[in-house]
This record gives structure tokens, C-alpha cells and sequence, in this order.
């Protein structure tokens, strides 16, 4: 699965965060993700895109890209990014993670980030 890279656009609504997990659930289960690993994924993917969704209006739409590949060491890794369609340029996003999404994230991602226009995160397999 190497170098695969699936899109999904979702309304910036917290009912289509399921899609998001689900996919990245399944991309990661067929790069050799084990079960805790899969819940590292779906966790980050849920904390990131909720708390950008949170950020906002309902008529945007959110791109969420994943791709996968191999880390230097050989393991299976998932990167995920998303960014917002539909936004205004010149007004980039103002997104805070508080203390409990910054030790969730640290947790479950070997990295991640938010930018001015979307996020982005990486999970390796163990």
C-alpha cells in the first residue's frame, strides 16, 4: 500500500467525523496497523478534525487526505492531513488545543500540527 493516498470531503459537521475514523481505520488496518495501533488512528483523527471542525462555520466543507507509507525504520505509517475548502484566505484559522487535546495527541501521534488552513498528523505502527 505504499505511497497510497485516498481524499475524502466531509461537511464541516461533527455527525461526518465518523466517515473520517472509519476510513483511516481501514487504510491503517490494510498497511498492518495492530488493534492499538487502530485506536491511536481513529483517536488522533477524531481529536484533530473535531477540534478543527469546532473552529468552523457549517457551510465549509474539510478535505481530509490520507497517505500511507513506511517510516525510516520500516513500519507501516499513516499520515493524515486535512484543509479547509470553501475558506476565506485572507483570514486564517485561529486553533487552540487545550492541555487535554495536547496530551491526547501526544499520546496517540508520532506528530501532528495545525496550520492556518487545516491539520495534519502521522501514526506509525509499533
Amino acid at each position: 500500500m505504499s505511497g497510497e493516498h485516498v481524499e475524502l470531503v466531509i461537511p464541516a459537521d461533527v455527525r461526518y467525523l465518523s466517515a473520517a475514523r472509519v476510513v483511516a481505520a481501514s487504510l491503517a488496518a490494510d498497511a498492518g496497523f495492530d488493534l492499538d495501533d487502530l485506536d491511536r488512528v481513529r483517536v488522533g483523527t477524531n481529536e484533530l478534525l473535531t477540534i478543527l471542525i469546532e473552529t468552523l462555520d457549517p457551510e465549509h466543507r474539510v478535505c481530509v487526505t490520507f497517505a500511507s507509507d513506511h517510516n525510516d525504520a520500516g513500519a507501516a505509517r499513516l499520515r493524515i492531513s486535512g484543509d479547509v475548502l470553501d475558506a476565506d484566505d485572507a483570514t486564517p484559522l485561529t486553533v487552540e488545543l487545550d492541555e487535554l487535546a495536547y496530551r491526547i495527541l501526544t499520546a496517540v501521534t508520532d506528530d501532528y500540527g495545525v496550520t492556518a488552513s487545516g491539520f495534519q498528523l502521522t501514526v506509525s505502527a509499533s
